[in-house]
């Protein structure tokens, strides 16, 4: 019988794995000699089984059976060498591959912890920075109040040192003079009043203390009015008598009502007839009335609303300085619709 040699008997392991390299099909091949190898030593294996006595001795004395008994060692011995060297191989392969698996699980479980660590920091992040979020806003609410009531304590210190100025200039006659003094009360007022800082109070909820403060300097400045009762129609006309012509006419240009509307008069009534007794005085004397005070009185009562025959000092002058306010803020409404 022929001898079958394979490649595993010429090649070690190592230029196996170099020669698999560089030429991939080398494996397969191996793999089939290995197997034809086998097949090899099957078939001799069958022979001998079949052999009789005679033939064996036959093949004893010409020498084929030791030939025979070589190749099937010999393939044998290199079928285990390959496998052994395959073996050892695919373990080797093994160890790697589950050392590159276990080092991918470790780092995966690093990944995983380290992820789930940021997590939390980030849930704990926005926890304390929704915290202070809340916190901001509460100091900016806290803040936003302070400086409002701030804003509006310097609001009423300016008030109060418009009022205070301007009342000192009057009471000292450095303004209105040669106006009759209920004249320079409805002048006064309307100067303080329509002052911006002031104005800015005339609709806060302090504006009826700065009208109380105003109402009472002036009356503290004009003790010759009465405290006690007395006549509208009076008062009314003594202020026209005592001013002379230029004066006269400038007060009733400057207390003018004809321009107010109709709607604002019921709220103006002392004004109202203060600016009518001026505007009767004014008139030739041939068509002045004999008592402008009492006419305007009538033509108010008559065509707007009602108003009392008599009043004091302090009614008087707050009544002016409430109807003034009142006059400025819808002239400022107005202006700015």
């Amino acid at each position: 019988m022929t001898t079958i040699h394979t490649p595993q008997s010429t090649l070690a392991l190592s230029t196996l794995k170099e020669l698999q390299r560089e030429a991939p099909v080398v494996g397969d091949k191996a793999l089939i000699d290995l197997v034809n190898g086998l097949q090899v030593n099957r078939d001799l294996l069958r022979f001998r089984q079949r052999q009789g006595g005679l033939s064996r001795l036959i093949d004893r004395m010409n020498g084929n059976e030791r030939r025979r008994r070589l190749v099937l060692d010999l393939n044998l011995s290199e079928a285990q060498e390959a496998l052994c060297g395959w073996v050892a191989e695919l373990c080797d392969s093994l160890r790697v591959s589950q050392t590159a698996l276990t080092y991918t699980q470790q780092s995966l479980l690093e990944a995983r912890e380290a992820i789930r660590r940021q997590a939390l920091d980030l849930q704990v992040h926005a926890t304390a920075l929704h915290a202070l979020s809340h916190r901001l806003d509460q100091l900016a609410a806290d803040l936003h109040t302070r400086l409002e009531a701030l804003e509006a304590r310097v609001q009423r210190l300016e008030a109060h040192e418009t009022i205070n100025r301007a009342v000192s200039a009057w009471a000292s006659g450095r303004t209105y003079g040669g106006f009759h003094r209920i004249i320079q009360i409805v002048l006064l007022a309307r100067e303080v009043i329509s002052d911006s800082n002031l104005f800015w109070h005339t609709q806060s909820d302090c504006s009826g203390e700065l009208l109380n403060l105003l109402a009472d300097k002036i009356v503290a400045e004009c003790p010759d009015l009465s405290e006690t009762s007395f006549s509208l129609k009076y008062l009314l006309d003594q202020t026209w008598g005592s001013m002379n012509g230029d004066k006269l006419e400038m007060a009733a240009w400057l207390l003018d009502m004809r321009s107010a509307p109709f709607q604002r008069l019921p709220h103006l009534s002392h004004l109202f007839v203060l600016g009518a007794t001026l505007e009767f005085a004014i008139l030739p004397e041939e068509a002045r009335p004999s008592q402008p005070g009492l006419c305007a009185i009538e033509l108010y009562r008559a065509q707007i609303g009602q108003i009392p025959y008599l009043t004091d000092r302090r009614r008087f002058i707050r009544a002016v300085i409430e109807e003034t306010a009142y006059d400025c803020r819808r002239m400022a409404e107005k202006k700015y619709e």
